[in-house]
C-alpha cells in the first residue's frame, strides 16, 4: 500500500497554478458542502434521534416521528440549519419521513450523532469530503496516474459532474460509499488471502450500509468462478459474510430485537412496488419502459445482463484458442482490471433494472470513468479508443445542462440523456469484459505458474 502515497508534483509554472486552481477547487467544494441543507441526512439523522425503537418501518411511526421533527422545528430554540433542513423534508416527504434505510445505517448514524444537528451535519460533512479526495488520490495511483492528475479528476467531478453535486446537496451517502468501493478495489488487487477478506469485507460493509452495490459483490464472485480463481472466490465471499454477520449484531444489538432486518425486508419489498416517476426525478430506465408501456421488465434486464457475462466468457475462449498467444499483462493488473469491471459492470446492472435511481447513484460509477481513461496518451492509435469515453463523461457531465430548459421536461431529458449514457457505458465495459477474459485464456499457463511462484 506504501505505493499509494508515492506520488509528487513537478515544480513548473503550469503545475503551480494548477495547484492555485485546486485549492480554490477546493475551497468551493467545501464551501457549497457545509452551506449544503442536506435533506437526505437530517432525515437520517432525525429518524436517529428516535431510536432505538420498535418497528421503525411502519407507517404510524414514519408519520409520528415527521411531526415530532417539525414540532421541534418550531421551537425558538431550534437552530437555522434544523429549521430549513425540516421544512425541506416536510414538503418533500408530505407530512412523513420515507424511511428505507437499513437498521445498520440507522445504528451507525446513532452510536455517531452527538444529539446536535449543526455538530452532526459538520461531522457528516467533513467525513464526506475526506472520503472524496481519498477515493480520488488512491484510484488515481491505482490507475497509475499522476497527482496532477488526481487533481484534475478532482475539478473535474467536484465542478462539472451533477451526480457528485446532487449528492453534496442533499447529503446522501454515496461519497463514502465510493471510499468503501476504492478500498475495495485497492486491497482486492494483491494477491494475499487477508487483503482479499478485506477487500470483501469493505465492499460488504458497503451493502449492510445502502445495498445498491450489491450487484458489484455479485459479478465479482460471477468473475472470480469463471476466471476458476476458487481460492479467491472462498476468501472474497467470507469477507462480505464476516460484514454481513457485523452489521447484524451491530444493529440487532442496538434496536434490541432480533427481527428488525425482516421488518427492513418487509418494508423494502413494499417500496419497490411504489412508482416514482420521472416527472420526479427518477432516471430508472425500467420505471421509463413501465410509464410508456406498462411492462416491468426489471428480472429480464438482470436475467440479460448477466447472461452476457458468460456469453462473452465463452466466445472470448473460443476466440483465444484458435489464436493462442502470451499476452504482456501481469497477473495482478489482470486482477485490478476485474475488480474495476466489477464496479463498472455491477453498477450499470442496478442502474438497468431497479426501479428506482437517483441521479446521486451515478457517483458509483467514477471509479470506471476514471479506469476508462487509463490510457491518456492521444496517439493517433489512442484518440478512437478514448472517444467512446470522453463522449460518456461530456453526457455525464454539467455541459448538457446548457441544452435542457427548465420546463416540464427537464426531467425526461435528463431520464433520456443518462440513460443512453448508460447503454454506451455498457458497451465500453463488455469490450473491455471480453478482451479481459481473451487475456486470461490467453495467460492461463504463465497465470498459474506465477500463482505457485507467490504462494
Amino acid at each position: 500500500m506504501k505505493q499509494i502515497y508515492n506520488m509528487k508534483f513537478s515544480g513548473s509554472p503550469i503545475t503551480i497554478l494548477l495547484l492555485l486552481l485546486l485549492i480554490n477547487s477546493v475551497y468551493s467544494y467545501w464551501n457549497a458542502s457545509i452551506q449544503a441543507v442536506k435533506t437526505d441526512y437530517f432525515t437520517l439523522w432525525a429518524i436517529s434521534q428516535q431510536l432505538p425503537a420498535e418497528n421503525i418501518y411502519s407507517e404510524n411511526w414514519k408519520k409520528s416521528t415527521a411531526q415530532k421533527t417539525y414540532k421541534q422545528a418550531l421551537k425558538p430554540t431550534a437552530s437555522l440549519e434544523y429549521k430549513l433542513a425540516a421544512r425541506n423534508a416536510y414538503r418533500l416527504f408530505k407530512g412523513k419521513f420515507e424511511i428505507s434505510a437499513t437498521p445498520f445505517l440507522h445504528a451507525v448514524i446513532n452510536i455517531l450523532s452527538t444529539g446536535n444537528y449543526k455538530t452532526d451535519k459538520t461531522i457528516f460533512t467533513i467525513i464526506a469530503c475526506l472520503s472524496l479526495i481519498a477515493s480520488l488520490i488512491i484510484l488515481a495511483k491505482l490507475l497509475n496516474f499522476s497527482l496532477i492528475h488526481a487533481s484534475l479528476f478532482f475539478l473535474l467531478f467536484s465542478s462539472f459532474y451533477p451526480p457528485l453535486l446532487t449528492d453534496i446537496s442533499f447529503g446522501n451517502l454515496n461519497q463514502m460509499q465510493l471510499l468503501l468501493l476504492t478500498l475495495y478495489l485497492a486491497f482486492g488487487q494483491s494477491r494475499r488471502a487477508r487483503y482479499i477478506l478485506l477487500s470483501g469485507f469493505f465492499l460488504g460493509l458497503g451493502i449492510m450500509l445502502k445495498p445498491n452495490t450489491l450487484f458489484i459483490a455479485f459479478v465479482q464472485a460471477l468473475l472470480l468462478l469463471l476466471d476458476k480463481d476458487i481460492k479467491n472466490f472462498c476468501y472474497f465471499c467470507l469477507g462480505n459474510i464476516i460484514s454481513g454477520i457485523y452489521a447484524i449484531v451491530i444493529s440487532v444489538a442496538f434496536f434490541g430485537y432480533m427481527t428488525v432486518w425482516l421488518d427492513f425486508i418487509v418494508n423494502l419489498q413494499n417500496a419497490l412496488t411504489n412508482r416514482y416517476h420521472t416527472s420526479w426525478g427518477n432516471l430508472s430506465f425500467t420505471n421509463l419502459i413501465f410509464d410508456s408501456f406498462g411492462i416491468n421488465i426489471s428480472v429480464l434486464n438482470i436475467i440479460i445482463l448477466i447472461s452476457a457475462i458468460i456469453i462473452l466468457y465463452f466466445f472470448a475462449k473460443k476466440q483465444s484458442a484458435k489464436a493462442p498467444h502470451i499476452l504482456n499483462v501481469t497477473t495482478s493488473q489482470q486482477q485490478l482490471d476485474r475488480l474495476f469491471l466489477s464496479v463498472g459492470l455491477g453498477s450499470v446492472i442496478m442502474f438497468l433494472s431497479a426501479g428506482l435511481i437517483w441521479i446521486h447513484y451515478y457517483v458509483l460509477v467514477i471509479p470506471f470513468l476514471m479506469f476508462m481513461l487509463r490510457d491518456m496518451n492521444l496517439s493517433k492509435n489512442n484518440i478512437i479508443k478514448l472517444l467512446i469515453p470522453t463522449i460518456i463523461l461530456l453526457l455525464f457531465s454539467s455541459v448538457v445542462e446548457i441544452g435542457i430548459s427548465n420546463g416540464t421536461n427537464a426531467k425526461l431529458s435528463w431520464c433520456l440523456i443518462y440513460n443512453f449514457s448508460t447503454f454506451l457505458l455498457l458497451i465500453v465495459i463488455y469490450v473491455n469484459l471480453c478482451q479481459f477474459f481473451k487475456m486470461r485464456n490467453c495467460t492461463a499457463p504463465c497465470r498459474h505458474n506465477s500463482d505457485k511462484t507467490n504462494s
